[in-house]
């Protein structure tokens, strides 16, 4: 049986990824749960900011280990009680994604699965973070010689990524863009 080179999955969702907003639309609060207070969202914010500006330099050295222990430290941070689970799950979900893939450069595929599981577990929307961990598992599974787990994880982050790109493609016609 042919096999799909995992990188034409990643060009797709890349280029599904790339019409997506840089930051995720604001969800609604939790019922009852009146918005983040500006202080602590923003300080929490520039944390993981700074956390990621630490592991792109630590990349930049092929410091694996580094990479992997400030995004552990990021994910293990709380988040401010009052921000609201929509952008918390986002926050999460993205340190998952980039440390899933930190694992998978560091030939550790059952840590990278780990983590996958864990930001899938945080909650499963129509988004390209979703996307993103299918994708991640896909990979893990793959390297781990589990093919039929890698194909249906590469096939929930397929048929994801054609939703997101249906949904830009039907804004772009709205808009009157050929």
């Amino acid at each position: 049986m042919a096999r799909v080179s995992p990188w034409i999955l990643v060009l797709g969702l890349w280029l599904g990824a790339c019409a997506q907003p840089a930051q995720p639309a604001p969800g609604p609060s939790a019922p009852g749960q009146e918005p983040a207070s500006g202080a602590a969202a923003a300080a929490w914010l520039d944390r993981v900011e700074a956390a990621h500006e630490r592991v792109n330099a630590a990349l930049a050295r092929s410091d694996l280990a580094e990479a992997r222990g400030v995004l552990t430290a990021a994910l293990s941070a709380a988040a401010p009680e009052r921000v609201d689970a929509y952008h918390t799950r986002a926050v999460r979900q993205d340190l998952c994604f980039r440390l899933a893939r930190v694992e998978l450069a560091a030939e550790q595929p059952a840590a990278a699965l780990e983590v996958a599981q864990r930001g899938l577990a945080l909650g499963q929307g129509q988004d390209v973070l979703t996307t993103n961990l299918w994708l991640a598992a896909g990979l893990a599974h793959e390297a781990l010689g589990a093919d039929g787990e890698a194909a249906d994880a590469y096939h929930r982050a397929l048929v994801l990524q054609e939703r997101l790109l249906t949904q830009v493609l039907a804004g772009a016609q709205d808009a009157g863009t050929p």
